[in-house]
């Protein structure tokens, strides 16, 4: 269908999610464009909650190529800034909301949530036999 209103012309569509046990019978060539999406990495994490974020990780990539240390108070703040993100995670929503609320514990019920929309979707594929389980 999006085919067809792709080629009428009218908008401009962004669609998302998995092709996974989709059979798709007559495929669009020519009108998409994919994205493969990951979760943030750390130096996206650092950019979305530093304002200096550019020049930091600048300043990291220059240390890197002269093979200097990093200025000790930088090194102090990176690292809880990287402990923050081992408990945030990489995950836009969950980062967002770290943003806005600043609170690690109003987290958890995003991270929880994103964790049973994975559980929901992997068991429409697999058969009872061999259904994947976390423990």
């Amino acid at each position: 269908m999006i085919k067809f209103l792709n080629e009428e012309g009218s908008f401009r569509y962004v669609l998302s999610g998995s092709l996974l046990g989709i059979e798709i019978k007559s495929f669009p060539v020519g009108s998409l464009h994919e994205i493969k999406m990951y979760p943030m990495t750390f130096f996206e994490f650092l950019l979305a909650v530093n304002e200096n974020g550019k020049e930091i990780i600048s300043s990291l990539k220059e240390c890197f190529n002269l093979l200097k240390p990093i200025d000790p108070l930088l090194h102090s703040n990176l690292i809880k800034l990287f402990y923050i993100y081992l408990v945030v995670g990489g995950m836009p929503a969950v980062i967002n909301e770290y943003l806005n609320s600043g609170n690690l514990t109003f987290i958890d019920k995003i991270k929880e949530g994103i964790i049973n929309q994975y559980i929901s979707d992997f068991v429409k594929y697999e058969t009872k036999d061999k259904r994947l389980k976390i423990i």
